[in-house]
């Protein structure tokens, strides 16, 4: 069972070659130099990946986790080999970058003027008539007082 071709690749040549250095006459029952045979050369073929192996005279199951797809269990000569990739911790949180430039605009809210207890010549509803009598720089009249034109004989509110 493999999910990485390379990865089975490099285990079959690792155990093929440690046959080979003992002239045939290894110990199968040295499965820790096995093992370490083999995780070198996973480690060589999967650029730097770092690599644990589990090595096993029968078959076993593992619950493991793993980084990417580098996981491979191979039966070779009645002895059970398991390489996965050593599982990767998360990266640390990026702070969050300060504005570069400037910060967002601040939405701007138009304040309600001040209120004044007295009338403005704007706020006289008189249509068309003029309040005579009044210079500009008089007092202004307090708001809800009656003002009453020249020319009409209406009382208007304000």
């Amino acid at each position: 069972m493999c999910c990485n071709k390379a990865l089975e690749n490099a285990m079959h040549k690792a155990y093929d070659e440690m046959k080979q250095t003992r002239c045939n006459k290894w110990n199968n029952n040295n499965i820790q130099s096995l093992s370490n045979a083999v995780q070198k050369k996973a480690q060589g073929c999967c650029g730097g990946q770092k690599f644990e192996v589990i090595t096993g005279l029968n078959d076993f199951a593992a619950k493991i986790q793993f980084h990417g797809n580098n996981v491979c269990k191979i039966k070779r000569d009645c002895r059970v080999i398991l390489v996965f990739a050593t599982p990767q911790p998360p990266p640390p949180p990026q702070p969050q970058p300060q504005y570069a430039v400037a910060p967002p605009p601040q939405p701007q809210y138009a304040t309600a003027p001040q209120q004044s207890q007295y009338a403005t010549a704007e706020q006289y509803n008189v249509y068309g008539s003029q309040i005579h009598n009044r210079p500009q720089y008089a007092e202004p009249l307090p708001l809800g007082s009656y003002v009453q034109p020249q020319h009409r004989n209406y009382v208007w509110r304000v």
